[in-house]
């Protein structure tokens, strides 16, 4: 009787780790593409900004190849901040 109901025990502990792992991934897969579709540059007024939700917020940098990096670290960042509040 002990086998089954530590067997039973076993089964459900790594069940429920498995269901809590895969909840993490789908988190993180959704905050990675919301800050995808959110954070992006856009053109406005003949310049390039970085804009949240179509929202400029952020000028035009001064030298072109450095708006890639500063977009990919503002995702990054959003991203960082939407995983800490573990919601």
């Amino acid at each position: 009787m002990k086998k089954i109901i530590y067997s039973i025990k076993k089964w459900w502990k790594k069940t429920t780790e498995e269901y809590h792992r895969q909840q993490v991934l789908k988190r993180e897969k959704e905050v990675r593409r919301e800050a995808m579709h959110r954070l992006q540059v856009r053109e406005f007024e003949c310049g390039l900004y970085l804009c949240l939700d179509d929202i400029p917020i952020l000028k035009e940098i001064e030298v072109a190849q450095a708006l890639p990096n500063a977009l990919h670290e503002a995702r990054e960042h959003y991203q960082d901040y939407k995983l800490s509040l573990g919601l």
